[in-house]
């Protein structure tokens, strides 16, 4: 099995990211970093998976209060 990238704007970095601030699941990608360009939404079935394995990882989440 090939090793997740979890640097910033990968696929499971993204998943974590919105699973924390509590949005829905959008899978997608930020290939030059987070928040940096354009996202990318058209993501292989291997980046989606590891999108959706980083958003249902995520244990802590944003307090908006």
């Amino acid at each position: 099995m090939k090793e997740i990238d979890k640097s910033s704007g990968s696929p499971y970095a993204c998943g974590l990211n919105d699973a924390y601030q509590k949005r829905m699941s959008f899978p997608h990608k930020w290939p030059k970093g987070s928040g940096i360009g354009q996202p990318i939404v058209n993501l292989t079935v291997e980046e989606q998976d590891e999108y959706l394995l980083g958003f249902n990882q995520q244990t802590k989440f944003k307090d908006w209060e």
